[in-house]
C-alpha cells in the first residue's frame, strides 16, 4: 500500500524534522501540494518546516486535488490575526 506521513510544525520558528517511517526504505517521496520531492534514506525523512507549516509526504502519486495548503495556511494566519486584535 501507499505510505502517507503528515508532519506539523507547532511552533512559531523554523524547525528541521527527522521522521522515522518503518518500512519506507530508501527512495524519493513526494511532498503533496508542493512541486518537489525529497529523498528518504534508511526509513528516514529529513526536512525543514517553516513556522506552523504542514507537510504531507507520500511514496505514491498525489491525492485528488483539494484546497492548497498555502490557502489553508493563509486562513490560519488570518484567524490568528483576528484573535490578536480581539483579545
Amino acid at each position: 500500500g501507499s505510505v502517507y506521513v503528515i508532519v506539523v510544525n507547532t511552533v512559531p520558528e523554523e524547525k528541521q524534522v527527522r521522521v522515522v517511517v518503518p518500512g519506507l526504505g530508501a527512495g524519493w517521496v513526494k511532498i503533496l501540494a508542493e512541486d518537489r520531492r525529497i529523498q528518504a534514506l534508511d526509513n528516514v525523512i529529513v526536512d525543514t518546516l517553516a513556522p506552523y507549516a504542514v507537510r504531507i509526504y507520500t511514496d505514491k502519486r498525489p491525492l485528488a486535488t483539494g484546497t492548497p495548503l498555502s490557502v489553508i495556511e493563509r486562513r490560519i494566519q488570518n484567524d490568528e490575526a483576528v484573535q490578536e486584535t480581539t483579545w
